[in-house]
């Protein structure tokens, strides 16, 4: 089971830019330190590969710019690298909707584990050729609010006193979390949000429905965008790697979860949340829409991961004692489908005889002479027995 933790990143207002930064430092402050371009002579580690927008390089551009920047924090192990993009040097990308993508040289010791900020549509990929690679990609969001996280709880105002449009990033190697294999089960983990405030990374929290651990996300806003009326509606992207799912939601097989394998709720408000497996199957994909504040919970636990139920159920008598059960085979949701069995009783209780098999049919024996029987089927995997198919009668005799 995890060790709980819980990181927060601190709001800071620069200008008049809502941005989010490690330990509430400020961009630009004496603490950290501004990349050079990789191509740049004298460059150090980490170094900004590439950074484009629309498909074309800002390096060079009079009005679009990156700024990224790594930034120790006392008494923190971990690594952070901020992107932050910019027009005419200020964070207010006004309305900006092009896509931005920002790929960073980090050297052979920096690991890219925990991505997270302020973007939409966001994709992070990361590479280890001998380096370190990390690619961040996505649109720039609407900010519409500011709330004070230093106290619980947070307060945020009913109406945003700010709102301007940002794309931040920052990566991790998550080098305080300190057990090696949990810290390595993070690897992939990003999440990116427009909302103003909220508890990033995920905490990790036991989930007593399930016995296995849970995600969760305190999130906060203001109800309303600047102009007062508007009513401001959140997005968040979660992408939780298959390592932690095993790791941390003690998924068997998390290549073979389907969306309801994950059950994400937000508490109160409105808003929808939708879950799928990432193409490729590396990660499970969770994504809210449309959630409205002051503030709520962002939970994601572990829903049904045992197979479905097994379709098409047909029985047939081959003998006087024994028959056939045939069926199309149950789908895993978490764990891989490990054989079916077939359960064969009188239809008013009583005698039942069961048989296994590792795909169908399943052959029953031991049916005594004259009697019909009711038969049904359920899947098995690590995770547990599937529902039982629909049952399905067994005459008398063949």
């Amino acid at each position: 089971m995890l060790r709980r933790t819980r990181l927060l990143v601190a709001a800071v207002v620069i200008g008049a830019a809502s941005l989010v930064a490690i330990g509430g430092a400020t961009p630009g402050s004496a603490e950290a330190t501004d990349l050079k371009w990789c191509s740049d002579v004298g460059h150090g580690y980490p170094c900004i590969a590439s950074a484009t927008r629309a498909g074309v390089s800002v390096k060079g551009d009079p009005t679009w710019s990156v700024l990224a920047q790594t930034l120790p924090i006392s008494g923190d192990p971990s690594k952070y690298l901020l992107i932050y993009a910019q027009k005419d040097g200020g964070f207010d990308l006004e309305g900006d909707t092009a896509i931005w993508s920002v790929r960073v040289d980090l050297g052979a010791r920096f690991i890219p584990r925990v991505a997270s900020g302020h973007a939409h549509g966001v994709t992070v990929t990361r590479s280890h050729p001998a380096d370190y690679f990390v690619t961040v990609t996505g649109r720039p969001v609407l900010m519409a609010g500011d709330c004070d996280q230093s106290q619980e709880p947070w307060t945020c105002p009913e109406v945003a006193t700010s709102q301007t449009t940002v794309l931040q990033a920052q990566v991790t190697d998550y080098a305080v979390w300190e057990d090696v294999d949990q810290r390595n089960a993070m690897y992939g983990m990003d999440y990116f949000d427009n909302i103003a405030a909220g508890s990033v990374p995920p905490q990790v929290v036991h989930d007593s429905s399930t016995g296995a651990d849970a995600l969760l996300i305190e999130i906060a806003n203001p109800h309303f965008e600047i102009d007062g009326t508007t009513v401001f509606h959140g997005h968040a992207e979660l992408r939780i790697p298959n390592a932690f799912l095993k790791l941390a939601y003690e998924v068997p097989d998390p290549a073979t979860m389907t969306g309801g394998s994950l059950l994400a709720t937000v508490s109160g408000g409105s808003g929808t949340v939708t879950t799928w497996q990432e193409s490729g199957a590396d990660a499970m994909r969770v994504q809210l829409d449309g959630v409205t504040f002051s503030r709520h919970n962002f939970l994601v636990r572990r829903g049904t991961i045992v197979p479905t139920r097994p379709g098409s159920v047909h029985a047939k008598r081959t003998a006087r004692h024994r028959a056939r059960v045939s069926f199309t085979n149950s789908k895993p949701r978490g764990a891989r489908v490990t054989g079916y069995r077939a359960t064969c009783t009188w239809p008013h209780g009583g005698h039942a005889l069961t048989a296994t098999a590792t795909r169908s049919p399943v052959v029953v024996r031991g049916l005594i002479t004259g009697h019909a029987y009711t038969c049904w089927v359920r899947a098995h995997s690590k995770a547990g027995y599937g529902p039982r198919s629909a049952k399905v009668r067994v005459p008398k005799r063949p």
